[in-house]
């Protein structure tokens, strides 16, 4: 394979060029770029495709995008010298020539690993069946790579890579601001608790703030959504119920479902839970109400307090699955969906806005400098 010159002009508006591989991120803020270069990327504990750094090797204009994953868009460049696993056929024969199939890439990049009895069986698998997932992918395979190329699909993210080793491999080489061009109308005053109640979320008071803070732009707040700095500051201006027994019955039963491994206990009177317990464990907490073995518990099983869902916590992990504020870059499963966003916006009179203006990768500005620091730059993890 011809190996390429790190010569990034000349292949800044290039997709995929034998091992030099041009790919893109989003996100919501300048300021997640300029952290992300000072401090390494921060990746989340899960994935599509195991835990690494997602990106697309196309950029195309897209309203689901923007809303999604933000309007900042960095442009990188991606080393793939033998250790990338494409799956996308039309980018594995640019990179791999006459030895792109899948086997031909695993004896390129390590031939021990065809005599590992869990590889062979994973090709045999990908050779019958395809498809864009690395369900049951080897650890041996896995530690070999830097990352892996796949096509989702119009229906995902697309051309995706995602890189495992960064280190060596991937380089930032500049980034753009996508404008904001849309047909924005605001969400009228007198419409804002309709909006709230509409929402379900779960966090009526702290949307509401919310709402009036971006004043009534329901837009701004998904495509440019509060800091975790800023939601923490407008969320101690609220107050909130105190813990109830109620409360602590629900958040008892949950922590014994999930965390001891007990059947469901929905339906269980406290005094009927009370007597589970002590049959599983041995503990009695007989003549205790349910706030008070709460206040015993959690001193030695601190994991209790993920199920006390009221006050402020509940308020914060509401309104974060409702707008997709993630703490570690990994999307909620149970966070709200694009779609259901965007029903919701039509539920409270606004129909999705649509942009104005197009672009693209050749229209938009790209630029070589993040608060003072100058790109390229080697992208390491967090």
């Amino acid at each position: 394979m011809k190996l390429l010159l790190e010569n990034w002009q000349e292949y800044l508006n290039e997709r995929v060029y034998g091992n030099l591989i041009t790919a893109y991120s989003r996100t919501s803020r300048l300021s997640n770029i300029k952290s992300m270069l000072k401090n390494g990327w921060r990746i989340g504990d899960y994935g599509d495709f195991d835990p690494g750094i997602y990106l697309v090797y196309n950029l195309e204009e897209s309203e689901y995008a923007d809303r999604w994953y933000g309007t900042y868009v960095m442009k990188f460049a991606i080393k793939t010298n033998n250790k990338f696993l494409i799956f996308d056929p039309d980018a594995a024969k640019i990179v791999y020539g006459e030895n792109s199939d899948l086997r031909s890439q695993i004896e390129l990049i390590d031939p021990k690993l065809l005599g590992n009895e869990r590889v062979e069986s994973y090709i045999v698998r990908k050779e019958k069946y395809g498809g864009a997932s690395i369900y049951g992918f080897p650890p041996e395979l896995k530690d070999s790579v830097n990352g892996i190329m796949i096509n989702t699909g119009p229906k995902k993210d697309g051309y995706v890579a995602v890189i495992y080793k960064p280190e060596n491999v991937l380089t930032m080489i500049s980034w753009a601001k996508i404008p904001e061009l849309y047909s924005v109308e605001k969400l009228p005053r007198e419409k804002w608790k309709a909006a709230v109640r509409a929402s379900q979320s779960g966090a009526d008071e702290l949307l509401l703030r919310l709402i009036e803070k971006y004043d009534g732009d329901v837009y701004k707040l998904k495509t440019n959504p509060p800091t975790q700095e800023e939601l923490e500051a407008i969320a101690e201006t609220i107050r909130y119920p105190e813990i109830t027994e109620e409360d602590s019955l629900r958040a008892l039963k949950e922590f014994y479902t999930y965390d001891y491994d007990l059947r469901d206990l929905d339906d269980l009177s406290l005094e009927e839970l009370i007597w589970t317990i002590y049959q599983e464990e041995g503990t009695d907490w007989s003549g205790l109400s349910a706030m008070e073995i709460v206040e015993e518990l959690i001193g030695y099983e601190p994991s209790l307090s993920e199920y006390i869902q009221t006050g402020k916590k509940s308020a914060l992990r509401n309104i974060k699955r409702f707008l997709n504020i993630r703490d570690r870059g990994a999307r909620d499963f149970e966070a709200t969906t694009f779609d259901e966003y965007i029903e919701w916006m039509k539920k409270i009179g606004l129909d999705p806005q649509k942009r104005t203006d197009p672009y693209s990768r050749e229209t938009l500005e790209w630029n070589r400098e993040v608060d003072g620091i100058q790109l390229p730059q080697r992208i390491k993890l967090a």
